[in-house]
């Protein structure tokens, strides 16, 4: 497939007689995914659509169902070679998933990784619609972080994108879902393993942009910020680590350099700056603004 090439199909078994939508629905997806049997709660007339995408490295599966039960057992896992990582994202209705000895309800605002190098049960009932999204060169294993949150923080802006590449299907030129995918792609591994030694930089850099966007807001932590990017406080505490700093530090830092800008308009008080600067009272601030520059807040603007 050339660079820039982008293949968008549309298929449903509304086109076929009834009697033969189950069976083309396997076959369909299995041809697209990986082998595994499927089992239909009436398979006399099933009724199912998608909208695939496909480029030279990423592709990405919209689609809507009824009531069906996929299985990949071992011996389809030693069938086929495909053991890419998928990405299931429900954006109506739930899916149930089943991956060793792990049971999990996926609901609108979350994803599920599955490693097809390993056998996976998935459940739902009618009026599904969700995304399928293939990540190219992800490893066999099964995923760190099996279930990610999709609701705020980076999780929110990889939902966001992923629901506009499905969106925008018909209206992308050479290259742009490739280039659209791969950024999605990068998201999804940033939060399925956000302390890999390839991603520490990044997750630095987005714990900073975050506290720099918060910091007035006197109940910011290391803990709050590192939820609202969809991470724990550890994952954050081992990426600053690298850079020879903590969250705590980095908050203060931040603060203070807010502070410094305030200082600047003559017409505030310093109780005001300092409130304003997220610090919790003016001797907190006076006696951190003094560590850091050497001087108290008042003589910085004499």
């Amino acid at each position: 497939m050339d660079v820039g090439a982008h293949l968008v199909e549309r298929t449903s078994t509304l086109r076929l007689d009834a009697h033969e939508r189950a069976e083309f629905w396997s076959q369909y997806v299995r041809t697209n995914h990986c082998s595994f049997s499927s089992g239909f709660a009436d398979a006399s007339d099933f009724r199912a659509r998608t909208v695939l995408q496909r480029g030279p490295r990423h592709q990405m599966v919209e689609f809507w169902s009824e009531q069906i039960h996929y299985v990949r057992s071992a011996k389809d896992v030693a069938r086929d070679d495909d053991y890419r990582v998928r990405v299931l994202v429900p954006l109506a209705g739930n899916m149930l998933v089943r991956a060793g000895d792990q049971d999990v309800r996926l609901n609108p605002g979350a994803a599920g990784l599955l490693a097809t190098a390993h056998p996976f049960e998935i459940r739902h009932g009618d009026g599904v619609r969700a995304l399928v999204f293939t990540l190219p060169d992800a490893s066999p294993d099964t995923p760190p972080r099996p279930v990610l949150d999709l609701r705020t923080g980076l999780g929110a802006v990889a939902h966001n994108l992923l629901t506009g590449i499905a969106a925008e299907s018909d209206r992308f030129g050479p290259g742009e879902f490739e280039r659209a995918a791969a950024g999605a792609a990068e998201m999804l591994r940033q939060l399925a393993t956000p302390a890999t030694s390839g991603s520490l930089y990044l997750v630095e850099q987005a714990f900073r942009a975050h506290v720099a966007e918060h910091a007035a807001d006197p109940k910011l932590t290391g803990a709050s910020a590192a939820a609202a990017l969809g991470w724990s406080l550890r994952q954050v505490q081992v990426a600053l680590k690298a850079a020879d700093t903590t969250p705590s530090e980095v908050i203060r830092r931040e603060r203070l350099t807010l502070a410094r800008r305030l200082l600047g308009d003559g017409r505030l008080r310093i109780s005001d700056v300092a409130f304003a600067s997220g610090f919790s009272s003016v001797n907190t601030f006076t006696d951190a603004f003094r560590r850091e520059f050497g001087g108290t807040p008042r003589s910085f603007r004499s």
